[in-house]
């Protein structure tokens, strides 16, 4: 993940880490496993969105994120 979102910010897409669930928190703990949930907040990551992007804007994250992969 941290690679990736370097790759994307060297081509001028911010991305920020995906919050972990509060399932995660110590006062869950006790009483809940979400293993998906888990394994997403450790893996996915949060991309250039809102009302307010342009459509180049877009294009170009989705051109970067096709280069990438």
């Amino acid at each position: 993940r941290q690679r990736f979102m370097g790759k994307l910010r060297e081509n001028l897409v911010d991305s920020r880490p995906v919050f972990s669930p509060l399932s995660s928190l110590p006062m869950f703990e006790p009483r809940v496993k979400n293993p998906v949930a888990l394994r997403i907040g450790q893996s996915a990551i949060n991309l250039p969105s809102g009302h307010n992007l342009i459509l180049e804007q877009l294009e170009h994250v989705a051109t970067t994120i096709k280069k990438l992969v």
